[in-house]
C-alpha cells in the first residue's frame, strides 16, 4: 500500500495479504521473526481494510479515486480490530 491509492490496488494488496496469511498465520513459530511476520500481515492488513474505508483524501492517505478531503462525513478515527481472540 503506497502513499497513492486507489480501490483496485488496495483490494489487490487485500488478496496478496489474504493469500499470504492462509499459510503464515496458523503456523506456531518459535521465533520472533516468525512472530513479527505475522503480526505485519494482521496489521497491513487492518491498514488497508481501513484505507478501503476512508472514501476521502487526508494527508498522505491519497485516494485517487476520491481526491478530495471531506471533512462532513470523515473527520473521524476508523477504529477497527477482531472480535475473534
Amino acid at each position: 500500500v503506497g502513499v497513492r491509492r486507489s480501490e483496485s490496488g488496495l483490494h489487490n494488496s487485500l488478496s496478496n495479504i489474504d493469500r499470504l496469511q492462509q499459510y503464515v498465520l496458523p503456523y506456531q513459530f518459535q521465533s520472533k521473526q516468525g512472530w513479527e511476520l505475522q503480526n505485519m500481515l494482521i496489521v497491513g492488513r487492518l491498514m488497508v481494510s481501513a484505507a478501503l474505508e476512508r472514501e476521502e483524501s487526508r494527508g498522505v492517505h491519497l485516494r485517487v479515486d476520491f481526491p478530495e478531503t471531506d471533512d462532513a462525513n470523515w473527520r473521524r478515527h476508523i477504529i477497527t480490530g477482531s472480535l475473534s481472540s
